[in-house]
């Protein structure tokens, strides 16, 4: 699981409107959505998923999925 985690020279690989998968910190899956916000000083971005709920994670917690998977 690469992660959206920031490197010093680039910035965070997911941006707001990017579909992303979420994973619990033991590394399963929990769930999907689209980035509503990050937030770079708190290493966070929050997703809403298609309930509309919105949960905040860690960069490393999120991740894009394969190109040409967004399920």
């Amino acid at each position: 699981m690469s992660g959206c985690i920031p490197d010093e020279e680039e910035e965070v690989p997911c941006d707001v409107g990017d579909f992303v998968w979420t994973f619990h910190p033991d590394g399963d899956q929990i769930g999907s959505g689209h980035v509503v916000s990050v937030d770079l000083p708190g290493g966070t971005v929050t997703v809403e998923d298609r309930d509309g709920r919105r949960r905040s994670f860690p960069f490393a917690l999120v991740e894009a999925p394969p190109v040409g998977r967004a399920d």
